[in-house]
């Protein structure tokens, strides 16, 4: 019965894909027991969501008398869960800059460190070319580092991060640059944490629509059948 009234629906017009449903059950029960999701997981939700905001929305001009619309009015929609992930993370599990005030002025401040370490470096290159084993910038435990000859290893002072496969030069952090690499690596430290605040808070909220969301997939896997 419920076939062909499917198949009556199609006849109507209906077209519906299944594809690229994702089962994210494993997903649910893990933030149903308070276990904190990825941005990834996060991401998985967000597009199952679409998916079954989707499929309503197909359903939304038949007859409702029918009785496979039991399979649709079981399916559940929280648009606030919707916007809260969708702030904080894209549809490919990418941290939103934007995702939080304090991230959007983490973010802000890390791209001023980050050119100004790119300036300060370009300049140092440019100066001190002969000391250099190669004109470039290398990063050593997070820390802006250049490769100068072993020679001239102590000339400007700051640490020493190992030497080159050749022995011939070393990875040295000068001392121009402790301050700025600081900066740096304390801002993504903060940038970490505050991520992980709003992952945590959205593995809450999810975990707390998990059993709608389970029962929204064993609708549609009903309906896919």
């Amino acid at each position: 019965n419920e076939t062909a009234q499917m198949l009556k629906l199609i006849k109507e017009g209906l077209s519906i894909s299944f594809d690229g449903i994702e089962n994210i059950n494993d997903i649910l029960e893990k933030a149903s027991k308070g276990l904190n999701l990825s941005s990834i997981e996060c991401s998985k939700v967000l597009n199952f969501h679409n998916h079954c905001r989707r499929i309503r929305e197909l359903f939304k001009k038949y007859d409702h008398e029918l009785d496979i619309f039991d399979y649709i009015d079981t399916i559940e929609i929280n648009e606030n869960l919707y916007e809260n992930i969708n702030r904080v993370v894209d549809n490919s599990g990418n941290i939103k800059e934007d995702a939080s005030k304090r991230l959007g002025e983490i973010f802000r401040k890390i791209s001023i460190n980050d050119k100004n370490l790119f300036n300060q470096a370009t300049v140092f290159i440019n100066r001190n070319t002969n000391s250099l084993q190669e004109n470039s910038i290398y990063y050593r435990n997070g820390r802006l580092t250049f490769l100068v000859k072993i020679s001239d290893k102590n000339k400007f002072k700051g640490y020493t991060y190992g030497t080159s496969a050749s022995g011939l030069a070393a990875y040295v952090e000068p001392e121009s640059f402790i301050n700025l690499n600081n900066e740096k690596i304390s801002l993504e430290e903060d940038r970490e944490s505050e991520v992980i605040r709003l992952l945590h808070e959205l593995s809450v909220m999810i975990g707390e629509n998990a059993t709608a969301y389970i029962n929204n997939y064993d609708s549609i896997i009903k309906l896919d059948a």
